[in-house]
């Protein structure tokens, strides 16, 4: 995506700069955990925010892991991006 993803040990923090690199997020995370809820989510309304942004701005995503996520899926979905 352009971006060097930021990993915590809870969370990772992407720089998004089109819906279409946002659904691309939201793919590869659905494809690991799965959907829903209990699987991984995002902090706030990313989505009305990357619909809103003009061509020369970044949104930045953070996606919280499921508890279950063992380092070895965090670091492959970081790699992925």
């Amino acid at each position: 995506m352009g971006y060097y993803p930021v990993m915590t040990s809870d969370s990772l923090v992407v720089s998004i700069e089109s819906v279409r690199q946002f659904y691309s997020l939201v793919s590869i995370l659905n494809n690991r955990f799965g959907h829903g809820k209990e699987n991984w989510t995002m902090k706030g309304r990313p989505l009305r925010c990357i619909r809103a942004l003009g061509q020369q701005e970044a949104y930045v995503v953070t996606v919280i892991f499921p508890k279950g996520a063992s380092q070895r899926e965090k670091t492959e979905i970081k790699l992925s991006i």
